[in-house]
């Protein structure tokens, strides 16, 4: 028997196998791709050799008949079915099946197809974590950016209210210098306005002394003259 010839799509599922053995020539040469119609090409000299030699027994036997004086038959030769008389006798179509290399093909394309989908899945999911990460940097960035401003906004103000305290203070330490003074003076001053208190008591004290004197003075004067 000769091997089935193998038709294969171009989806590994759809492999079919037929025996061109049990098909005729039309068919077979239909089926075979180029080259591969010895199968057919021997079935049909099979059969054309039947056929010739039934018509060669057909003839060898009449031409006896004949010389021998016999009358030929009346009945009618029927030469046998050739294959272009079944030509029309379509084959039934044998059940698909899969070898062991197609199974492992569908697993194989099936695996791979999962794998391009994870790994599209994958480059989503990545792009979207992606996406996530430049919004956060970008969020980061520019509070980073507020606190580097506002951190710059208060060292100016630290040094700006360093420089007025220092002023301030400058300020302050030359007004008490001048209040010392002011003090001082004002000691200096209270100093010398009781040493001319006390002068001027003392004076009085002293006019007091002098005026009393004088009025002893005087009554002794009055008195005496009075009695005269």
């Amino acid at each position: 028997m000769t091997s089935p010839a193998q038709i294969t799509s171009s989806s590994p599922s759809n492999l079919v196998l037929v025996d061109t053995s049990k098909l005729c020539e039309t068919c077979a040469a239909q089926i075979l791709p180029a080259g591969h119609g010895h199968n057919s090409d021997s079935n049909s000299s099979s059969n054309n050799n039947n056929n010739n030699n039934n018509n060669n027994h057909y003839h060898h036997h009449h031409n006896n008949n004949n010389s021998e004086g016999i009358e030929p038959s009346t009945s009618t030769f029927t030469p046998p079915e050739t294959s272009e008389a079944s030509s029309s006798v379509s084959a039934p179509a044998p059940a698909p099946t899969a070898t062991t290399e197609d199974i492992v093909q569908l697993i194989m394309i099936s695996e791979l197809r999962s794998a391009e989908e994870k790994l599209e899945q994958g480059h989503a999911d990545l792009e979207v974590a992606r996406r996530a990460f430049n919004h956060e940097r970008r969020g980061v960035l520019a509070s980073m950016r507020n606190a580097r401003e506002a951190l710059r906004v208060a060292t100016d103000g630290y040094w700006q209210n360093t420089h007025d305290l220092s002023v301030a203070m400058t300020v302050f330490r030359r007004e008490k210098h001048e209040f010392e003074n002011a003090k001082a003076a004002l000691e200096e001053a209270r100093a010398a306005l009781n040493t001319e208190r006390e002068a001027f008591e003392a004076e009085v004290q002293a006019a007091n002394t002098r005026g009393e004197r004088r009025r002893k003075i005087w009554r002794r004067l009055t008195g005496w003259l009075g009695r005269q």
